[in-house]
């Protein structure tokens, strides 16, 4: 899984990540704080986009378990649900309904040709893929999502299309994918909330609308609260994992989204 924080500010959308990665065999469990969860989309100005859920496969076959790590930083993965997303999310004029379609059916020629892959997710949701954009000149930002999930009989489909539009005189707030139950029952609602700070709060409490929202305190707000999630699993274990460094950008009026906060290794 993961966790993935959207704020709209009158500076752009600050996306915010974790860089957690869990990968299980039979065998073993690996945790990897080394994964880059922000992909922006070359040839397409102001864009980034994010997966959360099952949407990444690797061949790990060989590969020492004290090396899986180091082996996830430097290969590409068998599949990898988010850079089909920001594949297609290249074509001029791609709709939603578009970008979803090429990624159901990129998703469905793999699992057909390796269904042991994703063989304890048949029935069950997969992934969810976002676009984040922003348009400097009507100020107008944008978050479009889709869920992608696996029948019983195999087939792929894409679920629940949404696209949040914001305005500068719209009120502010916080849009989390992934691990948003987590984030809800166990730190804002549970014991993590202990972990939320002063910069949690400042921001917090002077939210009004997004014309007023400055992008730095935004950052800090969002790297404040998976920060809190990461240590509230010491407690509460979640699904997956939220851990690792936190990368921040900014899609904003600059052409090429702004690397607020970025650990080293990334392209």
């Amino acid at each position: 899984m993961t966790l993935v924080l959207v704020i709209p500010t009158v500076a752009g959308l600050i996306v915010a990540a974790d860089s957690r990665l869990g990968i299980s065999t039979p065998d073993w469990t690996i945790v990897c704080d080394n994964v880059f969860k922000i992909t922006e989309v070359e040839g397409v100005d102001r864009t980034v986009v994010f997966t959360s859920g099952y949407g990444t496969i690797w061949a790990l076959a060989g590969v020492q378990t004290d090396k899986v790590c180091e082996h996830v930083a430097s290969n590409k993965p068998k599949f990898d649900a988010q850079a089909i997303l920001a594949n297609t999310a290249r074509g001029p004029g791609a709709s939603l309904e578009d970008i979803a379609r090429e990624v159901v059916l990129a998703t469905a020629a793999y699992i057909a040709s390796h269904p042991a892959d994703y063989a304890t997710r048949i029935g069950q949701f997969l992934f969810q893929s976002a676009l984040a954009r922003f348009d400097p000149d009507t100020r107008r930002a944008s978050v479009e999502s889709f869920s992608v999930t696996l029948g019983v009989d195999l087939s792929v489909s894409a679920t629940d299309l949404k696209t949040q539009q914001y305005f500068p005189i719209d009120g502010c707030g916080l849009k989390v994918f992934g691990e948003a139950n987590y984030l809800t029952n166990a730190v804002f609602n549970g014991p993590g909330r202990q972990f939320l700070g002063e910069r949690y709060g400042r921001f917090r409490n002077a939210m009004t609308t997004i014309e007023h929202a400055e992008a730095e305190p935004a950052a800090d707000f969002a790297v404040e609260i998976i920060e809190a999630a990461s240590r509230t699993t010491s407690i509460v274990p979640s699904e997956t994992g939220i851990g690792g460094p936190v990368d921040i950008v900014l899609v904003g009026d600059d052409t090429r989204p702004q690397r607020l906060r970025w650990k080293s290794g990334g392209a």
